[in-house]
Formats: C-alpha cells, structure tokens, sequence
C-alpha cells in the first residue's frame, strides 16, 4: 500500500515537473492563443496551483495577492459607480493581466527547485533566438515579418524623414517592453546562473546589446548600457582584469562594428535604418519628440499636479481612468498607472511582492531586477502579458535564489 502510495506520488511529481517545464517554454516561445491573446498555459498554472497538495510556505505572499486582488477587484467596482466612462471589457482585461502575472510569478516560485537549471537552459535559447531574429530582421525585414506573424500580428511602425519604418519588437508587442525583457534575462543569466564562464557572459552581453539596440529603443539602450557597466566595473569587476576576457571584449567590439559597417554599406541602410538609431537616441536623450525624456517628465508632472492623490489612498478607480490631455495611460509610468487604477494599497502589495530585496542581500545584486523596475517605472507595460510573464520569471529566480525557496517548496 505503502509503495503504491509512493509509486503514485512519483508519477504526479514527474508530471508535474513536465508540465513546469512546458509553461516556461511556452512563456518564452510558444505563440499566444489567438482567441484570448494569452499564451497556451494561461488556463493549465491555476489547474496546476489548484491541484497543488503541497504544503504552502510562501504565507506571505499568498496574502499579498489575495490584499492585491480584493482591493483591486474593489477599485473596479468604485469605478463603476463613480466613472462615467467606465469600460467594463477594459478593466477586466487589464485586471485578468495582473492576476496572470502573479499566478505566474507563485507557479514558478512553487516549482523552481526542479526548474532552475532549466529555466537558465531556456534563457540561453532566447537570447540566441531574439539575436537571430535581429539579424534577419536587418538582412531580410519582409523575411523576418513573414515569420513573426505566426507569433504576433501587428507591428510598431515609426516615421523616418519620408519613409516609414516597423521596429524590431522580436515576439513582443513594444520595443521599449522587448529591450527591457532582452536586458532582464541577461542579467538574471549573468548574477544567477553560476555555470556560466566568464568567457560566455561577455558573448550572451554582446548578443544582446546588438539585439537591444536593434529595436531603437533609447529606454532600452540606456537600460542596457547602464546594467552592462555595473556589472562588468562593479558587480564582476575582476572579469576586466583577465587579460584573455578583455581581448575577447575588444574583439566582439571590432568585429560587430566591422560586420554593422558591411551590413549596412552593402544593403545601403546607413541613411535608413542607422538614421533613425541615431535620430531616436539622441532625440530620446536630449528632447525632441513625443517619446523624449522630457515629454515623459512634463506627464509625470502634469500628472502629480492634475490628480487628487487622496481620493486614491484605499481605492482607485480601475483601468478606464485616463491620463492628462486625453493619453491612454495616466503618467506614462506603472507606479502612476498601478495607484489610480487599483489604489495606493494594492500598489504597495505590488511593489513589494515583485520588486523586493532581503535585507541580507547586497545591492548590488539588485541589478537582476533592474530592467524591469525601470520599464515598469518609465513605460506602460502593464498590459503586455508576455513582457510581463518574462518578467516574473526573472523575478521568481532572483527571490528564489536569494530567499533559499528551492529548499523549502
């Protein structure tokens, strides 16, 4: 009986493995499930969790989420009755992507002691592939959009002098959301991932800042730069004083500005697709467009001052309350849109349940959460349901590395 009992108990544990291995896959690579825009395994994590007979040991965080969902779930009734432009499908889309993300977030957090190794094996592969598919979208762009659209049907387009030009997005819906999660899962692969050579992290870095700067992001590429510098003068400062390593770096730098020159002199793309690089990032860095840095803070701003913050402190008001001069998005910031949507107590649940650090942790190790602090900080990528999965998943290994959660799952 006894045995049997065991036998049983195995079957469902391999089962179970299995199933966490292809909701990772299908996070990272799978296409989204047309008819509800949310990938395959959606459904199949809250069956998972909902079957679950192991002992619950994240109290904590199962009260953060359920704090999050009865006050948020709150606020969209508040909305209700007090916004006259309430729209219920609007509200309960952008609610049903943040409940996700936290059903994410506790799945891999309950699974990550058999899905560690993995999930960094997985990560490589991403990498690689969102480099692929960069390459290709410079040589062959009609090529590269024939392929995507069996992840994704739309494209973000940009005006170029006469031209128009679509952004290198990979298997996501925004640039800016793309390079975030591009940096986010190369850092957790060079602070996490303890069997990586020193030799690997300078290629997975250059890989993936080619890839970064490929979408014309400036939020990304500042993200990016800032991280890489951290990491390689602070963070592994030892790696630069390999004399080997630092051949390597200066070798990858001649050889991806010899290969862009080539590239772009042969396919004449230095006057396109180099110019609006340039134009983007400087326009970004220092204002002039709609994009700029000082557009967003003008928001930001204009945000602080045009709200009464009060009204917000135990409830929001839901997804439909809208930003200053008619903006889609309040403040153009997830803190903004996070307090005015859900209220200020849901918020704080938020923060702490993705962006938290033990107080026995160094800092610097923080670097693993950066990027998606600052997209979530400086972008509106609430409602980008595979950005925001990766972004658990990251946020997942990162807690459960430091926390020791593989042990006691």
């Amino acid at each position: 009986m006894i045995c049997e009992s065991l036998e049983t108990n195995i079957k469902i544990l391999s089962l179970h493995r299995l199933v966490a291995k292809l909701v990772v896959l299908d996070m990272l690579f799978f296409p989204y499930f047309r008819l509800l825009h949310v990938s395959f395994s959606a459904p199949v994590i809250f069956l998972c969790i909902a079957l679950d007979r192991r002992k619950i040991s994240e109290i904590k965080l199962v009260f953060l989420c359920m704090l999050f969902l009865v006050f948020s779930v709150m606020s969209v009734i508040a909305g209700y009755m007090w916004n006259a432009s309430f729209d219920l499908h609007r509200d309960v889309f952008g609610l049903s992507i943040i409940l996700l993300y936290m059903a994410y977030y506790y799945f891999y957090i309950r699974n990550m002691i058999f899905l560690k190794d993995f999930v960094f094996q997985a990560l490589r592969l991403y990498l690689w592939m969102a480099f692929a598919f960069a390459v290709l979208f410079i040589l062959a762009p009609q090529s590269f959009f024939n392929i995507r659209v069996f992840w994704q049907m739309n494209a973000n387009v940009i005006q170029y002098k006469q031209a128009y030009f679509s952004r290198y997005i990979f298997l996501l819906s925004d640039p800016n959301n793309c390079s975030c999660a591009i940096s986010s899962v190369l850092f957790a692969l060079l602070v996490l991932d303890k069997k990586m050579s020193n030799y690997l992290k300078i290629v997975y870095a250059s890989i993936s800042l080619f890839t970064c700067v490929v979408t014309l992001s400036a939020t990304g590429f500042v993200v990016m730069s800032v991280g890489l510098i951290f990491y390689f003068f602070i963070y592994e400062k030892r790696i630069l004083l390999n004399e080997k390593i630092l051949k390597l770096i200066i070798l990858c730098g001649v050889l991806f500005f010899a290969v862009a020159v080539i590239v772009f002199k042969k396919y004449n793309l230095m006057d396109s697709i180099f110019g609006v690089a340039i134009q983007r990032i400087s326009n970004n860095l220092l204002g002039g467009n709609e994009s700029s840095g000082s557009i967003r803070l003008k928001y930001w701003i204009d945000t602080i001052r045009n709200f009464e913050w009060y009204k917000y402190v135990v409830l929001g008001r839901g997804a439909t309350v809208r930003g200053i001069e008619g903006f889609k998005y309040p403040g153009y910031s997830g803190h903004f849109q996070l307090i005015l949507y859900y209220g200020l107590i849901s918020y704080i649940s938020y923060m702490y349940i993705f962006f938290r650090n033990p107080r026995s942790m160094k800092w610097k190790s923080y670097i693993c959460l950066f990027p998606a602090l600052i997209c979530f900080s400086v972008n509106v990528g609430l409602e980008d349901y595979r950005t925001s999965g990766i972004f658990a998943l990251v946020a997942a290994m990162y807690h459960s590395c430091v926390f020791g959660r593989e042990n006691n799952a």
